[in-house]
């Protein structure tokens, strides 16, 4: 009978650890004004204690992971933010004559979206959607890039 009672408790355990699985999911990052893919930064998804991330690729795509590489993250509802998506050109500082080289950074995206709080952006967690796309601002006064 104890055998019959420990199988049926380590059964139950493995249920519902099963039950509670890592959701696998990504998604897109685009510009609101023309669709273009935001090709750089990060995107972070919190709680407000746990954080996932994920880089965000040329094409503007993510795959987000809590502990490894890709492994998703647990159900619930999230905050999101994108940090690091920045431009980078040569350019020179010339503070005191002497034309200093220089690599300059231009913000991509308005800055409320580098804090969970400020973004605007959120999505529930609930297994049933495995994509998550975001629109997003420039920084005011910016216009679309032109290739």
């Amino acid at each position: 009978m104890n055998k019959h009672l420990l199988l049926l408790f380590l059964v139950s355990i493995v249920l519902l650890a099963g039950c509670n699985r890592n959701v696998k999911l990504g998604g897109k990052i685009t510009f609101a004004d023309n669709g273009e893919p935001l090709t750089v930064g990060t995107v972070g998804f919190t709680d407000g204690q746990f954080v996932a991330r994920s880089s965000i690729d040329k094409e503007g795509l993510f795959q987000l992971s809590w502990l490894g590489e890709k492994d998703g993250i647990p159900k619930g509802e999230y905050k999101v933010f994108i940090t690091g998506a920045n431009r980078y050109e040569e350019g020179t500082v010339d503070e005191d004559g002497d034309g200093k080289f220089e690599l300059i950074a231009f913000r991509m995206i308005h800055p409320k979206y580098e804090k969970w709080q400020t973004s605007g952006l959120s999505v529930k967690v609930d297994g049933s959607a495995k994509s998550f796309d975001f629109k997003v601002d420039r920084p005011e006064g910016k216009k679309p890039s032109v290739k």
